[in-house]
């Protein structure tokens, strides 16, 4: 990890043992020619460069804060370096949770308006991918405004960016902090069990949840939309800028491959509509065939994904990228599905992916996915299928809502109630 010492100007490399405290920046970028780089940081022309303006405010407030070295991405990572960029963008979560504060610098909000809150909410920096992990990552988050001035941290205002970003608010502040800012405005600060609260609920949440939190955000290059989600989704991988919108499927495999999650395949369908915007589409599929006793694990009586119930329960072959989300877009509205905690046979190869999973005979079948909505365990997660020679499966449509109900002859069964994406 390269640092910048806040008073010399100068590069220091550290070792993981040996990172002293630092505080880092987050914000968004010029555009790239205004910013420095680290090859460009030491030349003569770079102090003429708005980017080196940046670079200095942020190291005066850094020393004011007292802290001595700083972290910022556009100098501290020689992107010359495929290697080392590469390193930077696999820990930039672990950097970021690892800093003593970090400084988010948000320019289009004046910590003087009146109209400060208004500004907040319609920052550019709500909008940009990598903001998201630095916005979750650290202990702690500091908000600046365009004069270099906190105006409010994450705790504080938790709720406004909850409403910002559809992020609970839980996976923004500690419950302490919480009551805390219910009945002052002194700034809190805790001894470090909040953050750990807080980042084993992130770590927690199930990965439609975190995608759905980058549904809206863009970056400048189409990868950087999944290299950006590295951290937050736990996995590593390596870089192939150039390969556009496939790293966002490599990402969704290298998930596969850490823990399978199930909410990974509950994503909705996206077109464009008359003004060119994407939206969600709801499908219509045609409804498929009761499974009597998938039901049964909502009372505990059975668990069809634990034992094999006849031709219910059936072995599912998918190629990809068709099982597969094409863009964080797609989770939007995903963010309240629930995992039950069941077994699972499946498989990722060269070849496709391959799960077990109860699943209609007809002849649109339908997958039944283990997890349901947050408030409402009797609505379980199908998923269309299309069909192919050899046993192969693509994904049809959006999710649909699979109801359970009791049956005359007493029995749990299904039946399709609405559909997903409205």
């Amino acid at each position: 990890m390269r640092l910048l010492n806040a008073h010399t100007l100068e590069f220091k490399k550290v070792s993981d043992n040996k990172v002293p405290k630092y505080a880092i920046l987050s914000h968004t970028w010029l555009d790239e020619e205004d910013e420095v780089s680290f090859h460009e940081f030491n030349q003569p022309d770079a102090i003429k460069k708005p980017g080196y303006q940046k670079i200095e405010s942020f190291c005066e407030l850094a020393i004011a804060s007292g802290y001595s070295y700083v972290w910022i991405d556009t100098c501290c990572i020689d992107k010359a370096s495929s290697a080392e960029l590469s390193e930077a963008i696999n820990s930039m979560f672990r950097w970021y949770e690892r800093s003593a504060v970090c400084f988010a610098y948000l320019p289009d909000v004046s910590e003087a308006s009146e109209h400060l809150l208004a500004e907040f909410e319609y920052s550019r920096w709500f909008t940009r991918g990598w903001t998201l992990q630095e916005l979750l990552a650290p202990k702690l988050v500091l908000f600046v405004g365009a004069n270099w001035k906190v105006f409010g941290n994450r705790d504080s205002l938790a709720y406004p960016i909850s409403s910002i970003t559809r992020i609970e608010s839980r996976y923004l502040t500690s419950r302490a902090a919480e009551l805390h800012y219910r009945a002052s405005d002194k700034p809190y600060y805790d001894a470090g069990e909040g953050h750990f609260e807080r980042m084993d609920k992130i770590h927690a949440a199930t990965v439609a949840e975190k995608l759905s939190w980058a549904a809206t955000r863009e970056t400048t290059r189409s990868e950087d939309i999944a290299y950006c989600l590295l951290g937050l989704c736990e996995v590593n991988m390596p870089l192939l800028y150039g390969e556009g919108s496939n790293a966002f499927l490599r990402l969704q495999e290298a998930i596969i491959r850490q823990k399978f999650d199930p909410t990974l395949f509950a994503w909705n369908v996206v077109i464009e509509n008359e003004e060119g915007q994407r939206t969600l589409r709801p499908e219509k599929p045609v409804p498929s065939s009761k499974w009597k006793s998938a039901g049964k694990v909502l009372l505990g009586i059975d668990n069809p994904w634990r034992h094999r119930n006849g031709d219910e329960f059936r072995l599912l072959n998918f190629t990809c990228p068709k099982i597969l989300a094409p863009s964080p877009l797609c989770f939007s509205g995903c963010t309240d599905y629930i995992n039950m905690q069941v077994s699972l046979d499946w498989d990722l190869t060269s070849r496709g992916f391959s799960i077990s999973l109860p699943a209609s005979m007809n002849t649109n079948p339908c997958m039944l996915l283990p997890c349901h909505r947050k408030d409402d365990p009797w609505h379980l997660i199908g998923i269309p299928l299309d069909s192919y020679p050899g046993g192969l499966f693509d994904r049809a449509a959006a999710p649909i809502d699979y109801q359970m109900a009791w049956g005359a002859n007493g029995l749990i069964e299904g039946s399709i109630s609405h559909y997903f994406g409205y």
